[in-house]
């Protein structure tokens, strides 16, 4: 149990801080983009990272410290989202009568699906192609 536990705090450590050193420096959409490609599994690294952390999907039987770590990277890309959509919104690069949390949990569902699918098939959803599979809803949310 401690074995698996520490896989999984590194894994979800490793993604949450590629994350925040990605977006750092930008605000608005820009923050939310750095993240997004961030937390993408397009480098070996987050491959690898996504891969451990897709094995610990489903339940975690008998484990909260297990259900916790999981939590960490959704719940950190989450927050980074939601900063990033208010910045934007505050800047006008969002409708002002969007609402940044329900856009940043339709955005995390995406980043997760894609990051699912590219980390158990990365012959059909190849590291070069899921950024481009995520840029229509960027087009959907900046006015």
């Amino acid at each position: 149990q401690g074995l698996l536990l520490a896989a999984l705090e590194q894994a979800a450590g490793f993604l949450s801080r590629e994350m925040e050193a990605a977006s750092a420096t930008y605000t608005g959409m820009a923050r939310v983009e750095a993240a997004v490609l961030a937390a993408l599994p397009v480098t070996p690294e987050r491959l690898h990272a996504w891969q451990v952390w897709v094995a610990f999907m489903g339940e975690l039987p008998g484990s909260r410290d297990l259900s916790t770590a999981h939590a960490v990277f959704p719940d950190q890309l989450r927050h980074i989202l939601v900063r990033g959509l208010r910045e934007a919104q505050l800047d006008g690069q969002i409708a002002s009568e969007s609402y940044p949390p329900q856009l940043a949990d339709m955005l995390l569902n995406q980043i997760i699906g894609l990051g699912v699918r590219g980390a158990s098939e990365p012959a059909r959803y190849p590291a070069e192609k899921l950024p481009g599979l995520i840029a229509p809803l960027f087009a959907r949310l900046v006015k």
